[in-house]
C-alpha cells in the first residue's frame, strides 16, 4: 500500500535508516549535479568517450573542442561534417570524408589525401602539394607566380600554338582567322623609322642583382624607342601609358611591309634601267 495520509506508515516516526538512506539520495544527486556543471574539467583515461546509438557530442555557448600536445582527431570511417568553419593548426586525420557544407576549411599547414574536393572556395595559407592530378571545373587563381618546370621540359609537335597572358593575368591563346576580325584595313608601316631602330647587347638588372658577373646577356630592341615608330607592337603598364615591352611578334608584320617597300622601289628603279 502507497506511503500517504490515512496509512499505519504515515503516522510513524522516521526511522534511523530511512534517514540515512535520504542523505546518501541527496548526496549521490548533488554528485551528479556538480559533475553535470564541472564536466569540462573533467579528464578520461585510456577508455575514452563512447557515443553510440545514434548520440552526440555538442559544444555550444562559445565552446570548443581542443587536441593538445601530439593528439589529433581521427574519424577512421566516418564523416566529420560542419555547418560552419573547421579550423586546425595541426593535423586532421580522417579514414572517411570531412566536409563542410556551410562554412570552410581552413588550413594553415599541408593538406594529405588520396582526394581533395571542393564545391565552393578553398584558401590555403601553406603549400598544397599533389601527388595526382589538380582539376578546377571553375578557375584556378593564383596572387603568386605559377611554377610549372614540367610544362618547359614538354615537347609539343602537334596543334601548338603561342600563349599569351592579358592584363589581367589571364592565359589564352590568339587568333588570326578573318572569322574572328572585323574592321580590317591595311596598315602603313614607317619604313625609315624602322630601320633607325637599334639592336642592343644587354644584361637584366634582375638577374645582375641575383648573379652579378656570371648573369646572361641578351639582345632585342629597348620599347622606349620602338614606341615611337610602333606604339601598336608594345604593351604598357597598367596605367595604359607607361610602356613595358615589345611584343616581338607584331614586328614581323612591320618588317614585312618595309621589305615589301624596298621590293617596290627596286622594281621602280629596274624599270627606269
Amino acid at each position: 500500500m502507497p506511503n500517504g495520509p490515512g496509512n499505519l506508515s504515515w503516522s510513524m516516526p522516521p526511522r534511523e535508516d530511512d534517514l540515512v538512506r535520504a542523505q546518501t539520495d541527496l548526496e549521490r544527486a548533488q554528485r551528479e549535479a556538480n559533475a553535470a556543471q564541472t564536466l569540462t574539467a573533467a579528464q578520461f583515461g585510456k577508455g575514452g568517450i563512447l557515443v553510440n546509438g545514434g548520440g552526440s557530442i555538442t559544444i555550444q555557448d562559445g565552446g570548443s573542442l581542443s587536441v593538445l600536445g601530439s593528439g589529433s582527431i581521427n574519424v577512421p570511417s566516418g564523416g566529420l561534417n560542419s555547418a560552419g568553419s573547421i579550423s586546425a593548426a595541426t593535423t586532421i586525420t580522417a579514414g572517411g570524408n570531412l566536409t563542410s557544407t556551410g562554412g570552410g576549411v581552413n588550413v594553415a599547414g599541408q593538406v594529405s589525401g588520396s582526394s581533395l574536393s571542393i564545391g565552393g572556395s578553398g584558401t590555403l595559407s601553406g603549400g598544397l602539394s599533389a601527388g595526382g592530378n589538380v582539376s578546377a571545373n571553375g578557375q584556378v587563381i593564383s596572387a603568386g607566380v605559377i611554377n610549372s618546370p614540367g610544362t618547359r621540359a614538354n615537347t609539343v609537335t602537334v596543334g601548338y600554338q603561342s600563349l599569351w597572358a592579358d592584363s589581367a593575368g589571364n592565359f589564352g591563346a590568339n587568333t588570326s582567322s578573318r572569322r574572328y576580325k572585323q574592321d580590317i584595313t591595311p596598315v602603313e608601316t614607317d619604313a625609315a623609322g624602322f630601320l633607325g631602330l637599334t639592336t642592343y647587347k644587354f644584361r637584366y638588372k634582375a638577374n645582375v642583382e641575383a648573379l652579378g658577373d656570371e648573369a646572361p646577356w641578351d639582345y632585342g630592341l629597348i620599347a622606349e624607342e620602338v614606341v615611337q615608330v610602333a606604339p601598336w607592337a608594345c604593351f604598357y603598364e597598367d596605367d595604359g601609358v607607361t610602356v613595358k615591352g615589345i611584343n616581338y611578334d607584331r614586328l614581323v608584320v612591320a618588317l614585312l611591309n618595309v621589305a615589301q617597300s624596298h621590293e617596290s622601289r627596286i622594281a621602280a628603279l629596274e624599270a627606269k634601267a
